[in-house]
């Protein structure tokens, strides 16, 4: 009789090592596929670890919050910005500086070091280094747009999409409106 208890008690530990051993490698694929960096997930723009308020550095006039923000090392952050819809070939310009607007704003307002910046699409994942040229090319991108916010003229259009004229901050007076019907 002890020896079936005792081969129930193997048989049951198996298992369990098993079911965790599955379990595990679960996690890893899902980690894989989520395209996420190999780290520790501090603040999502969605329930798990939600951001109680958005990112804002005063002398940029910029705020947001990232999609995910991982973290490398204590001193060193990931921003993660995820996109839907179709996957290019190569990263939008848009989202690469929204992507880099965050990195920013994690150096700035977490004083964190940010390596490199992440875009994920459906299909696939783009680290962006967050070089000293990407950083005063954003800079400079952003001076450019508050000018053009303080005199009042849209930049002009960059598209031919009615939708994206609908969702623009320029919308309220622009001259190259697209759905002038509306």
């Amino acid at each position: 009789m002890p020896s079936i208890m005792a081969d129930g008690w193997l048989l049951a530990a198996l298992l369990t090592l098993l079911l965790a051993g599955v379990l595990w490698w679960w996690s890893l694929r899902g980690q894989r596929k989520s395209g996420l960096p190999s780290a520790q997930v501090l603040f999502t723009d969605g329930d798990l670890r939600p951001w109680k308020q958005p990112l804002y550095d005063a002398s940029l006039n910029l705020s947001g919050k990232p999609d995910y923000v991982v973290a490398l090392s204590s001193d060193e952050w990931v921003p993660v910005e995820v996109k839907s819809g179709r996957t290019p070939q190569r990263p939008y310009e848009g989202h690469v500086y929204q992507a880099l607007a965050y990195g920013l704003l994690l150096e700035r307002v977490k004083g964190k070091r940010v390596p490199y910046v992440v875009i994920r699409y459906p299909e696939r994942t783009f680290a962006i280094p967050f070089t000293a040229e990407r950083r005063a090319s954003l800079i400079h991108l952003l001076e450019r747009m508050h000018e053009q916010a303080r005199r009042g003229t849209p930049p002009g259009p960059s598209h031919r999409s009615v939708q994206r004229c609908r969702q623009c901050g320029y919308r309220d007076y622009c001259t190259f409106r697209l759905d002038e019907a509306s």
